[in-house]
């Protein structure tokens, strides 16, 4: 990833995860929103790393019990990625797996190749 606003939304990324440790759900939610506008704007409104931050999105409120919230945050990170990526790529999975109303069995993710 490369631009100018890119460095301010893994900045904003991070922040709302250290934020979620934090009991800080509102300010991850609104820097997981901030990151996630950065990307549409520079990325596109449907590359996959849209896809990402949108499932981060919905899993903070998916955490704190906002299913309704959290659904169609869900929803359009799966449309994304599986235009994007197809339906078998890692990231895929997972945001299907985490669409999930209790998560993946056992808690378990799909692992993701680096």
């Amino acid at each position: 990833m490369t631009g100018p606003f890119v460095p301010v939304a893994m900045l904003n990324l991070i922040r709302a995860v250290l934020g979620i440790h934090h009991h800080r759900f509102n300010l991850s939610v609104k820097r997981s929103r901030r990151a996630l506008e950065i990307d549409e704007k520079v990325l596109g409104p449907e590359h996959p790393e849209v896809a990402v931050r949108l499932n981060v999105l919905a899993l903070l409120y998916k955490d704190q019990g906002r299913e309704a919230e959290a659904e169609p945050l869900f929803k359009r990170a799966l449309a994304i990625s599986d235009k994007a990526l197809g339906p078998e790529h890692p990231i895929t999975k997972l945001i299907r797996a985490d669409m999930r109303p209790n998560g993946p069995p056992g808690n378990a993710r799909p692992e993701i190749p680096k």
